[in-house]
């Protein structure tokens, strides 16, 4: 009996079908076994990947879209995501309901598995594809594994929602694109249409393919001989045209207000992106928008493999001479002239890059697409190596293209599960600790699910406590990757704050210093991606500070070689220098105050060329982001926390508290005065808020502390408020003399500003001057809405 054979269960219609599809694909069983392989692998490593930072922020995005679409006018998301569709996210979200998946790993397991198979999909049309191409199954087998087997992609392969679908549908509309200009019928560039909407809707970079498709249909229509042939075109153009345009609008809700006005920003967002991260590039600290126009060729170069890179060079090369060498020729030969648009949707995308300045970021996942057209290149040039070399080196030829893939198939296995992280040998891998320095490496804190399990693997019959030195990629990403652990890891697992818990230090802004004593540490390539290290004594901390409550409100004393050795600052938290650690100390703190808030400082060196290169450009060493439970605990009913600081001299630093509701906190800022100077003057003054006066008391106080010029800075809740002329600043200068508001007597300097009546919800002030010898300000301290209550204490305290 044949497993097809005709029966109630298999009526004849069916049943012949069956055979036929049999039949189709049984010349193709290498492919599929390969594919199947894949599968399987992917299946057994599902559970080996963390939850990653962008996770969240899609799901959260495609259930605002699909609230908007239920009738939620206000559910849009009003950030950069919402130029991002819905066509991946929203049948997540449906998967997790069907399914009745609720618990936070159940949810990310099912996104990773769904997520890995529309990319083994991507992988099948890439295969089919490039047998329509090359006619050759062996070399279509090749271009499916090249697909598949970037060690970046891969590891994203799970956990990138964003990046990797619009990966998977690049090749398979480049599919679509080829089967619709060989048939020639409407219906083939509707489906085409409607699949380079989808493209579009998952990345507004998919234009490019669109544009393409559209220069050959002109000149296609330029090629045609009479009006049928010339209606034809312009019928499958229209036809592509249009359903293309109605599935971009349709599958994103944020145009549909205002489509036109609306294509127009998001497409001046690829140029303009709002988010403009610091991040290394060959050992320099840049703003994203500061890039310089290399960066891209740069990235691709050092991450692909690189018997991948040459082949794809090559078959560039060969596709371009030809074109070029006869483009009569080119564009009637359908399979040149596909290969010339494969040439295209990789040249044109890193053109536009480097002339126009995108905005690019995490090394070049923005452009991961750019690997679809590119393996298929890769096979070209294999194709037109194996045939330039004849038949006697034929068997040469193919043997070192599995070479290169089984080298780059072990690589992989060596990094599991870190492939994102892969360079090839054009940087320096070997170096301890170097490649760090030179570009970032795991941006998505992926392998903090790394560190709970070698954490909880290391202390088998114990509990585990890990606090986060920073706020996203540390304390949030714990709670998150806490949640897809196995149920019997998440009881011994905690997030507790106290003074014994560890502290991870992910990013790569983290002090040097508590690397360098850190208790366990992921490594890829001998370079720490992630550090976990016990805190300082906080007890002893703490003590201190209580013992230093009697001291002026500033107080400054220095090293031998002129630096700043101890320096107490009181603020919304006492902020002192001392022993080569920054301390933040505050009474009556509750829990709250501990987590809501993002701390950072700026590091002024006394001399710059002490700074770590990255940091030379800029002057001062910038250590952002930082999560107070990481670095501290809550004692004795005061929250306490310390982290080390660069070994070099420092002559004075800026300690800020950010909060992303209501920006800074408020801001502290000590400058060392020029040696030989006086160093009893330039004080900050206690700072007290009552009866709509500021009052600034210092005790002791000399003339020279009340010379320079004060500056006060009043921002209003409505600048309607505000005199007209200051409007568009949005503040009020309320500026003063000493002289004009102030006494001197007895040793002892009041000062007392009557504020304006409106209500007020910032204000900043300080003294002008120039101690430092750089500009700037003597001192300053800023408060807005939640903190100017503090006001009212400050000097009681």
């Amino acid at each position: 009996m044949t497993p097809f054979q005709d029966s109630p269960f298999f009526p004849p219609v069916m049943a012949d079908g069956a055979r036929r599809a049999a039949g189709a694909l049984a010349p193709h069983w290498s492919a599929l076994l390969v594919l199947a392989l894949f599968l399987i692998a992917g299946l057994s490593i599902l559970d080996d990947y963390g939850v990653t930072v962008d996770e969240s922020n899609q799901r959260q995005t495609a259930a605002q879209n699909l609230a908007h679409i239920r009738g939620e006018p206000d559910a849009l998301p009003i950030s950069h995501d919402k130029f991002y569709g819905v066509v991946f996210e929203a049948p997540l979200l449906f998967a997790e309901n069907a399914f009745g998946i609720e618990h936070w790993r159940g949810i990310h397991i099912s996104r990773h598995l769904l997520t890995h198979l529309f990319f083994l999909f991507g992988g099948l049309f890439a295969y089919l594809l490039s047998y329509r191409l090359f006619g050759s199954r062996l070399i279509a087998l090749f271009a499916t594994a090249l697909f598949l087997l970037h060690p970046r992609l891969y590891g994203h392969s799970f956990y990138n929602s964003k990046d990797i679908p619009f990966f998977a549908m690049f090749v398979i509309t480049l599919y679509l694109t080829r089967r619709a200009f060989e048939r020639r019928e409407i219906l083939a560039f509707v489906l085409l249409g409607a699949a380079a909407g989808i493209l579009v809707n998952l990345r507004v970079m998919g234009g490019v393919l669109p544009v393409g498709i559209l220069a050959m249909q002109v000149v296609d229509l330029v090629r045609s001989e009479g009006w049928a042939e010339r209606k034809r075109v312009l019928a499958a153009a229209g036809a592509f045209a249009l359903t293309g345009a109605l599935t971009t609008y349709v599958a994103l809700p944020y145009l549909w207000s205002d489509p036109l006005g609306r294509v127009i920003e998001w497409w001046a967002s690829l140029s303009d992106h709002p988010t403009n991260p610091y991040e290394l590039f060959r050992g320099t600290l840049y703003q994203s928008k500061d890039f310089p126009r290399e960066y891209l060729p740069v990235w691709l170069s050092i991450t692909a493999p690189p018997f991948a890179a040459l082949l794809g060079a090559t078959g560039a090369a060969v596709i371009l001479a030809r074109g070029f060498g006869s483009i009569g020729r080119a564009t009637r030969n359908g399979r040149t002239r596909f290969v010339l648009l494969l040439a295209g949707c990789v040249i044109l995308p890193v053109l536009w890059v480097i002339v126009a300045g995108a905005n690019m970021y995490n090394g070049w996942r923005q452009v991961y697409f750019l690997w679809a057209p590119f393996s298929l290149l890769a096979a070209y040039g294999l194709h037109w190596l194996v045939g330039a070399v004849g038949a006697r080196f034929r068997a040469a030829a193919l043997g070192a293209a599995g070479a290169g893939l089984s080298a780059t198939l072990i690589s992989m296995a060596l990094l599991h599960p870190n492939e994102q992280v892969y360079f090839n040998m054009l940087v320096d891998r070997t170096t301890a600790e170097h490649l760090r320095t030179q570009y970032p490496m795991d941006y998505w804190a992926h392998p903090v699910r790394q560190v709970w399990e070698r954490l909880l693997d290391a202390n088998p019959s114990a509990s585990v406590s890990v606090n986060g030195t920073e706020f996203y990629w540390g304390s949030v990403m714990l709670e998150r990757t806490w949640g897809i652990l196995p149920e019997s890891a998440r009881r011994r697992a905690s997030t507790a704050m106290s003074p014994e818990a560890l502290a991870l230090a992910y990013w790569y802004s983290a002090p040097r210093a508590r690397r360098e004593s850190s208790v366990h540490q992921v490594k890829v390539y001998n370079n720490a991606i992630a550090s976990v290290y016990e805190k300082g004594d906080l007890s002893a901390i703490y003590d201190e500070a209580v013992s230093d409550s009697g001291r002026s409100l500033w107080h400054v004393a220095h090293r031998e070689d002129g630096s700043l050795d101890y320096a107490l600052v009181h603020s919304g938290f006492h902020v002192y220098v001392r022993d080569g650690s920054m301390s933040y100390v505050r009474d009556s703190c509750s829990p709250t105050d501990m987590t809501r808030s993002i701390f950072s400082a700026r590091l002024i060196p006394k001399s710059v060329s002490d700074l770590p290169e990255k940091w030379s450009s800029h002057g001062v060493e910038i250590l952002d982001g930082m999560h107070f439970p990481g670095h501290g605990a809550r004692i004795g009913g005061k929250c306490v926390a310390s982290f080390p600081l660069p070994k070099y001299p420092l002559a004075g630093f800026r300690a800020v508290e950010y909060s992303s509701r209501f920006g800074d906190v408020w801001v502290t800022e000590f400058k060392r005065p020029p040696d030989g100077a006086d160093r009893s003057p330039g004080s900050p003054f206690d700072l007290s808020l009552s009866d709509g006066a500021l009052t600034y008391v210092k005790e002791p106080c000399v003339k020279a502390d009340t010379e320079p010029r004060f500056y006060l800075h009043v921002a209003p809740e409505r600048a309607i408020d505000l005199p007209e002329e200051r409007r568009s600043r949005g503040f009020d200068n309320l500026d003063f003399d000493f002289s004009e508001h102030g006494v001197l007597r007895d040793g002892k300097c009041v000062a007392s500003v009557e504020l304006p009546d409106y209500r007020i919800v910032g204000i900043s002030t300080g003294q002008f001057g120039d101690l430092a010898g750089e500009g700037g300000n003597i001192w300053e301290a800023a408060f807005n809405a939640p903190r100017l209550d503090r006001l009212q204490t400050l000097a009681e305290e």
